[in-house]
């Protein structure tokens, strides 16, 4: 879980920056304690200017050119957006860490219950007898029951 979110985080990174800027960020370590800040935020205005350079000449290429997009349907439950929720997990307050697992318990559960509803669907349609009565669960259990499929 936690690597991946770092691999993104570093190709970002990778991405983002040029040899001149790593040169700096080498170099930020071995400042004055009192100058780290300041060049801190220089390496980073040096970023978004390079970066905007980049994109200005078109010669600026995607950080992730294989796109996984998210379901933005939550009621799908989709590994991939619950995978993207655990490496937030990574990053978040523990307010946020709440929230997100209230979504990924949410999108779990709503998952777990279509899978029940496609159950119940497919034995209806492979034995409709035991279906055909006044829609009472204990007639139901009952006939399937007597179906011997309990």
């Amino acid at each position: 879980m936690g690597e991946n979110a770092e691999e993104k985080i570093k190709c970002f990174d990778a991405y983002a920056t040029n040899d001149s800027i790593r040169k700096c960020k080498l170099l930020l370590p071995h400042l004055p304690a009192a100058l780290q800040s300041r060049c801190a935020l220089l390496i980073r205005l040096m970023e978004v200017s390079d970066l905007e350079k980049r994109l200005r000449s078109g010669n600026a290429r995607p950080p992730f050119p294989e796109v996984t997009p998210l379901q933005t349907d939550l009621t799908k439950g989709d590994p991939n957006t619950i995978a993207f929720l655990d490496e937030l997990l990574l990053y978040s307050t523990p307010g946020e860490k709440q929230q997100l697992n209230q979504i990924k318990n949410t999108m779990q559960s709503i998952a777990q219950m279509q899978d029940a509803m496609e159950m119940l669907q497919m034995l209806q349609e492979l034995f409709p007898d035991a279906f055909s009565g006044n829609g009472d669960p204990m007639d139901l259990f009952s006939a399937l029951q007597g179906m011997n499929l309990f």
